[in-house]
């Protein structure tokens, strides 16, 4: 039985390494509609203590579960992307490349 070349190896390597970068980053995103779902609901109660003056307790109750739950969510997206993408993109793209997707997480920010 034949072994697969070094240079086999190393794409196939690769080829997981981009799975498994894809695979994180859908999971991200996904993360990140369900964080705007959060951010629409704590603006709606925020807008509705700034209308009223003050909550119901069942409303202040919800507006510090979700402020927790995006804090939470926020950090542990934070480390994922610092511990896990950021150092797998620079394994698998070029300059050029990994500038261009600053660039585009800048202009995400911006909105």
């Amino acid at each position: 039985m034949r072994r697969p070349s070094r240079r086999g190896r190393l794409w196939s390597l690769r080829a997981t390494e981009a799975a498994t970068l894809a695979d994180d980053v859908q999971r991200l995103e996904a993360e990140h509609h369900k964080a705007a779902q959060y951010h629409d609901e704590t603006e709606r109660l925020y807008a509705e203590w700034r209308t009223q003056g003050a909550l119901d307790a069942e409303q202040s109750q919800r507006l510090l579960q979700r402020t927790e739950r995006l804090k939470s969510m926020y950090a542990d997206h934070i480390r994922i992307e610092e511990e896990v993408i950021f150092p797998r993109a620079a394994k698998l793209f070029d300059k050029p490349v990994l500038d261009e997707i600053g660039a585009e997480f800048k202009a995400r920010r911006a909105r």
